[in-house]
């Protein structure tokens, strides 16, 4: 069995410099001289950040390996196994691997969320258990954070870096006491770049999740496509409107906007019931514009309450077509409040109608710390992002933004 091994700090997150101290302590402290350290690298700042602290600690001693499960981005224009490899190109025993085919076998046709999380997550561990064996390695060290663990353990969600099935004698987890903010404060600390200290957070199985039920090669190309468009969009808007792509919290560390992607949904639709027609009739009440509710078949999901305690539940995705403008605070409003009174945990509202078998929705949201997020709706360079996903992305339709809450609502779709 796997020896866990998780960081604790003297303080509560005293200050990022004396973190990092800890951290580096930790580290050698947990790693003797003829270990050989395996580390699970995404280039996000989590794993980032673990790879470079490692790096002060036990630079003799560790194998960062990057795995292009194929699920990976597209970053302006170049693939992010290209860019991974130039930004960490100085790191010593950098391995870097195409996986794609053996991920697609995995999780292609699978439809519900979480068994793709879980299949992705077994294919994951296999592949870093081959690759240790062959490397030798004993320990392996990923950027497991706070976050992470709550939602697993409180059953949210199949987290791909938690409760792995990895045949190594000892797992070390230098960031499991932090939530995200507090690792970007510690990124800095420890001289990564801005670039990559406040990198959008980008989940594990990657655009499998954003890839909303069954997933094959046209579905996850337009995902692909679609989701490069978004961040650009946001960005470009961000770096005209204030000068940078995006802005951050000096004191606190949190980025705004947190996160920003594209979700791929199928355009099925569920036959019309009462619901969604006292739901137009709700919004119209409101908007005094016409207004069309639709349910889609795909299900996302959600967060539910019993008592205390929060529960994973899945439910279908809700569709809004409202006639005209509608102001930010009244779409809040509705992401908020829909879930409330009708059941469904996500809401989305068409930006740009047309036909095609794909739905795409805008995700763009403000959050500290991951355990809650709103949605940031209405922002202008929506309608441009919105037609160039419909110009360049074949046999898209409709383009959406969400305008949902976590909670009811995850982050991610899946």
């Amino acid at each position: 069995m796997t020896q866990q091994v998780i960081a604790s700090f003297s303080k509560e997150f005293a200050t990022p410099q004396k973190t990092v101290e800890e951290m580096i302590e930790f580290i050698g402290e947990n790693v003797k001289p003829k270990d050989k350290v395996l580390i699970a690298l995404s280039g996000g700042v989590d794993s980032s950040t673990v790879t470079s602290l490692a790096s002060r600690a036990i630079p003799n001693a560790i194998y960062p390996i990057f795995i292009d499960t194929g699920y990976m981005r597209i970053m302006n224009g170049r693939k992010e196994a290209d860019v991974i490899a130039e930004v960490f190109k100085d790191v010593p025993n950098l391995i870097v691997l195409d996986e794609s085919e053996t991920f697609y076998n995995k999780t292609f046709g699978i439809k519900d969320g979480n068994e793709k999380r879980k299949a992705f997550r077994s294919t994951y561990d296999s592949v870093l258990n081959r690759e240790a064996k062959r490397l030798g390695c004993n320990i392996h060290m990923d950027g497991t954070i706070r976050p992470d663990i709550v939602e697993t353990k409180k059953g949210l969600k199949e987290q791909s870096n938690v409760g792995n099935v990895l045949l190594f004698e000892k797992k070390i987890e230098p960031l499991a006491p932090l939530y995200k903010h507090q690792v970007r404060k510690c990124a800095e600390a420890v001289g990564l770049p801005e670039e990559i200290a406040y990198r959008q957070p980008f989940p594990g199985p990657g655009l499998s999740l954003r890839t909303v039920e069954e997933i094959g090669r046209e579905k996850l190309e337009v995902e692909r496509k679609a989701n490069d468009i978004v961040e650009r969009g946001v960005e470009r808007f961000f770096k005209e409107t204030y000068g940078k792509p995006f802005l951050y919290d000096e004191l606190t560390g949190e980025r705004i906007p947190f996160q920003y992607f594209a979700v791929t949904l199928d355009n099925s639709l569920q036959s019309k019931n009462k619901d969604e027609r006292e739901i137009e009739r709700y919004v119209k009440s409101l908007t005094k514009k016409d207004t069309m509710a639709v349910t889609l078949e795909n299900k996302s999901t959600g967060v539910a309450y019993k008592g205390e305690e929060m529960e994973r539940i899945y439910t279908p995705v809700l569709a809004l077509h409202i006639d005209g403008e509608v102001s930010s605070l009244i779409l809040t409003h509705l992401g908020k409040v829909i879930p409330q009174k009708f059941g469904y945990s996500r809401v989305i509202h068409e930006i740009q109608n047309g036909n095609g078998k794909f739905f795409v929705s805008i995700q763009n949201i403000k959050s500290l710390n991951a355990v809650t997020s709103e949605s940031i709706v209405n922002l202008p360079a929506y309608r441009n992002i919105a037609g160039e996903i419909r110009e360049k992305c074949s046999g898209v339709g409709a383009v959406f933004q969400d305008i949902s809450s976590k909670p009811p609502a995850t982050i991610e779709y899946e």
